[in-house]
């Protein structure tokens, strides 16, 4: 493959970028990169970070009405704070190949553009790129999908960022299968996905290197 363009940018700063944060000078660079440089590999990366990003943004302005909470309350007992902590938990295996195969990719998009690591839990497939910010914590963006016939996107699948039993971040997936966290330094960092129906909570080490002869 090329090396990357000297040009090229972070994922944390095309974060910023898609959140509007970054001050007027960096933020035409980004810009002009998209779209004067035309650079494929980025344009992917900021439509993924759009995706999940407007994601993330609509599931934290979700207010549903007093009476709704008080009818669903009414209705059904309130479920055991994060219940999925008792459930057993299957480690992800790092692959060693951070390009996956064209049949695993045929369900993902934006997966030509640009490598990241792949991750394995019996037919789950997550598929993150991490980067670091600058006050030292982790922006994930990710794909969630299981591999059957085809690899199927898995959408609304909640995941947690966690350190030791502490929750630092969490979000829903996309209908992409996509989400994007971000949360602060911490040791032990893991991510934790817990599909509906579960009777197990998957988890990813985000210190883990990729094992040698994975595919």
């Amino acid at each position: 493959m090329a090396s990357a363009p000297p040009n090229h940018f972070s994922l944390a700063e095309w974060m910023a970028f898609v959140r509007h944060t970054l001050n007027p000078e960096l933020e035409a660079s980004l810009r002009h990169h998209l779209e004067h440089d035309q650079c494929p590999q980025c344009q992917a990366t900021v439509a993924q970070l759009k995706e999940a990003y407007a994601a993330a943004r609509a599931l934290e302005a979700f207010n549903p009405p007093a009476s709704t909470l008080a009818r669903a309350q009414s209705l059904f007992q309130p479920a055991p704070n994060a219940a999925w902590w008792s459930f057993p938990a299957r480690v992800a295996e790092a692959l060693a190949d951070a390009w996956p195969t064209p049949a695993l990719a045929a369900g993902w998009r934006h997966v030509e553009a640009e490598p990241a690591q792949i991750y394995r839990a019996g037919s789950l497939l997550f598929r993150l790129k991490k980067d670091v910010t600058t006050n030292g914590g982790l922006v994930v963006l990710g794909t969630l999908a299981e591999e059957k016939l085809e690899t199927r996107p898995i959408a609304d699948c909640p995941m947690y960022a966690v350190s030791g039993k502490r929750v630092l971040a969490e979000t829903r997936t996309n209908r992409f299968g996509e989400f994007l966290m971000e949360f602060p330094p911490a040791g032990r960092l893991r991510l934790v996905a817990v599909l509906p129906e579960a009777t197990e909570r998957i988890e990813i080490d985000l210190d883990a290197r990729p094992h040698p002869g994975s595919a």
